[in-house]
Order: structure tokens, then sequence, then C-alpha cells
């Protein structure tokens, strides 16, 4: 639907992610019995500079993780959005995905830049406009 950030942008397939939970959607929620989580994600961290967060879903319905950070990459702004999304219903196992299986959780990452005119960021954002790419994950507590 959106093309690839690529490979270079913030962070890559393989790759550890740690967060830290800095606020949960109201109990009153309506969209389940179940909260999501807002996380900050604490690495790896490869922008000049991260502003506050947004409390902001995003691109995707039902997150059980989810953190909408301004990001500047070179001489551009943007959003990065990053959500865990469980594909077998809400909330989601935790755990690791199994071969031949439909993933437990999808990782979905994304950015758009502020800027209307996206080609004036030249190599600064990964994608003109907006960008996404989905990972299957394995989500643990620590």
């Amino acid at each position: 639907m959106f093309p690839s950030c690529g490979a270079t942008f913030d962070f890559q397939v393989g790759e550890t992610l740690h967060v830290t939970t800095i606020a949960q959607t109201p109990a009153d929620d309506p969209k389940a019995a179940c909260r999501s989580s807002e996380v900050r994600i604490d690495s790896p961290q490869r922008f000049s500079a991260v502003a506050t967060a947004n409390p902001t879903i995003g691109f995707v319905n039902n997150p059980v993780l989810f953190s909408d950070n301004v990001v500047n990459a070179g001489s551009c702004s943007g959003h990065r959005l990053f959500s865990v999304v469980p594909l077998g219903g809400f909330p989601g196992a935790p755990g690791g995905p199994t071969p031949g299986q439909v993933p437990p959780l999808v990782a979905v990452r994304s950015a758009t830049l502020f800027a209307p005119d996206a080609g004036a960021c030249g190599d600064g954002f990964p994608a003109p406009g907006v960008c996404a790419d989905q990972f299957v994950v394995r989500v643990s507590r620590e």
C-alpha cells in the first residue's frame, strides 16, 4: 500500500527493540475490553533528534503497543509511527511466531513528513511523503 521505508531507516530486520510503557488507553475505551499501551522506543535510536511523543494511534487499528514520535532526519521533520498489532484478535498472544502459521503479532513501522513538498527533503527522510513496513515480531517482558 505504501513504499518501504528502506533498510537503513530507524531499526532493521533482526534487531531487538527495547520499549518502555509510558501510558495506557483509558479503561472505558470503546475499541475493546483490553487496553493498549503507548510506548517509548528506547533503542535503537538513529535520528538526530526525537521530540516529545504524540499520543495518537497512527495508521493501524487495535494495536497492543503504539508510539508516535516527531523525528528529525537530516533537514526534514515528520512522524515515526510504530504499532504492534495482533493478527489473531485483540489483545494477541505474546511470544514467538510458529513457522507456517499466521504470526500472533506484527509490528508496523511507518513515517510521514510534515513538509508539503516531500521532494525538498532529499535523502533526509526515507520516502517521499509516507512509507511503511511490517515485521513479524516476538514480544517479551523484561
